[in-house]
């Protein structure tokens, strides 16, 4: 879902207005998109071997006039598997220095500036900012944009022009143009999409141009959206799917203080720009939730491709429920996880395991919206049939076990909890690595009962385990670790150790703050909890 801002018709005057003021402030070729055609004709054009001669030129090359092409001992083209934006920076810049009759040292014309100059139809005001990394392959970025346009009916390839640095920026003096970039984003455009490539491990995420842009997407108000080639959205659509969890590992990963630049001097620039304007917490939460929002789309887009015949039994429909439930937007998963359990007793009948998942995913959500009771109808009715149909030992059945005994936890029933959690640890162990996932869920739901249970000395190895497993397998910034950093902190904090407790709870609640949002449950509960460690502290 495109994030979308809703102003009075007085307040999109003023913003029109104002866009209109930055727009007339912009140098004329930094207005100028490009369409889909005339991408294709301009890869069309490359001579053969093109990526084979870029790389031959590495680590530097002559330049008849603008010095050789590196910074400072770095070059400035890395070696490239694939045909790509540094490619394009390349051969863009040798066409803006070759010899013409007149002009012996070249036009210095940025592609669009060219070819507007020769009349192409292909060029236009600026109309989709686009933000990629220029390692991504053009191939990617072209199936990419033309995915975008068939989603975007509206759209058409012959008028859409997309704002693409390769093309719009001057490869004669890239410094000047750059230096423009905030502005290019917000007034000339005011719709940014970002090229999701790999979708799991998204190379503009770790570029700091990229996050500038998105960040002054953000900050004008403009819309965003995510593009994927038909590969990686079908990777994408794949995960879903099949690897939920890792959904979460890639957006946890998101840091802007990581964030690299060819060139340390931008690099720097850029990182001060942000801390100014919004600090990096800030900058962490706005791109963690427009990517959020942006990944929800493309899974109604995929749900939304589904036979009708096929939507009530779909693993997609549940999973698209469950990300909306972990960005805490539990009343818009609520339909779609209904329809799922409601499908699946219709069609696969209450014994069947997908059912049975159904029957789980619905009283995880109830649990979340303190329908206890109702939860506990739910997972009463999974945990018998998964017992009776596929035994104790089944790693479903210990999904529900844990998910029973953590109902039973939040009731206040916690000797009814005891025997459940000790059962799914027992055998979590014996059938798996202490590291593995499940185990670790074991293992905390054993270390926080015993907390409750007031047995702290006992609590305090198992809660520490935890979350060094979760640390070594799934960063530092991961939800479940991020829980983990929480629940210890909490646990020191009751045994007056504050000193301890006062980083860990620190720690968890920045990185709820960036990766979950101001106001997401977890965040709101951690803010809560620091204020009482503050409180505990000054007395």
């Amino acid at each position: 879902m495109s994030q979308i801002v809703l102003l009075t018709p007085e307040e999109q005057a003023a913003k029109r207005a104002a866009q209109l003021k930055r727009l007339a402030a912009l140098p004329e070729h930094l207005r100028l998109g490009v369409t889909l055609p005339g991408m294709r004709e301009l890869l069309k054009q490359m001579p053969l071997g093109a990526v084979e001669q870029v790389n031959a030129k590495i680590p530097r090359e002559e330049s008849k006039r603008f010095g050789v092409f590196t910074w400072k001992g770095k070059p400035k083209f890395p070696k490239n598997e694939t045909f790509n934006g540094y490619c394009y920076q390349y051969w863009f810049t040798k066409w803006a220095e070759e010899a013409k009759e007149g002009q012996p040292d070249g036009d210095g014309l940025a592609v669009c500036e060219r070819l507007r100059k020769q009349g192409s139809p292909h060029v236009g005001e600026a109309t989709v900012f686009v933000s990629r990394s220029l390692a991504a392959p053009i191939k990617s970025l072209l199936d990419a944009l033309a995915n975008f346009l068939k989603e975007k009916r509206r759209l058409r390839e012959k008028d859409t022009f997309f704002w693409v640095s390769d093309y719009v920026i001057r490869q004669t003096d890239v410094k000047t143009d750059l230096a423009r970039l905030g502005e290019c984003v917000s007034a000339v455009v005011g719709h940014t999409v970002l090229l999701m490539e790999p979708w799991e491990a998204p190379a503009p995420l770790t570029c700091a141009y990229c996050i500038k842009e998105v960040y002054h997407t953000q900050l004008s108000g403009a819309q965003f959206d995510v593009v994927m080639s038909s590969a990686q959205k079908a990777a994408f659509e794949k995960a879903l799917v099949e690897d939920f969890k890792s959904i979460q590992a890639s957006l946890s990963k998101v840091d802007v203080r990581t964030a690299t630049c060819r060139k340390e001097e931008d690099h720097k620039a850029i990182l001060d720009e942000l801390e100014r304007g919004v600090g990096f917490v800030a900058c962490n939460t706005l791109v963690i939730g427009v990517l959020r929002e942006a990944l929800v789309a493309q899974g109604r887009l995929a749900l939304a491709r589904l036979p009708l015949a096929e939507r009530a039994t779909s693993v997609l429909l549940a999973c698209l429920g469950m990300l909306l439930q972990v960005m805490g937007k539990l009343e818009e998963a609520m339909p779609l996880l209904e329809e799922a359990l409601q499908g699946c007793r219709a069609t696969l009948g209450d014994r069947h395991p997908h059912t049975l998942i159904s029957l789980n995913n619905m009283a995880a959500l109830l649990k979340e919206m303190g329908k206890l009771k109702e939860a506990r109808t739910l997972y009463e009715e999974a945990l018998q049939a998964q017992r009776e149909t596929i035994g104790d030992r089944h790693a479903n059945t210990l999904i529900t076990i844990n998910n029973m005994g953590v109902l039973l936890y939040h009731m206040g029933k916690l000797e009814e909890a005891r025997p459940l959690f000790e059962e799914a640890l027992r055998a979590s162990r014996e059938t798996l690595s202490d590291r593995h996932a499940k185990t670790l869920i074991s293992i905390n739901n054993m270390g926080r009962l015993l907390q409750a249970m007031s047995k702290l000395e006992e609590a305090r190895p198992l809660l520490e385990e935890v979350l060094q497993g979760r640390r070594e397998t799934l960063g530092d910034r991961h939800p479940s670790t991020l829980a983990s950093i929480y629940n210890v902190g909490l646990l020191l904090e009751a045994m007056g150790e504050l000193g301890e407790a006062g980083p860990l709870l620190e720690e968890a609640l920045q990185g709820r703050k960036e990766t979950l949002g101001d106001r997401h449950p977890d965040t709101l509960t951690s803010i809560s909890n620091m204020g009482e460690l503050e409180r505990l502290l000054s007395i």
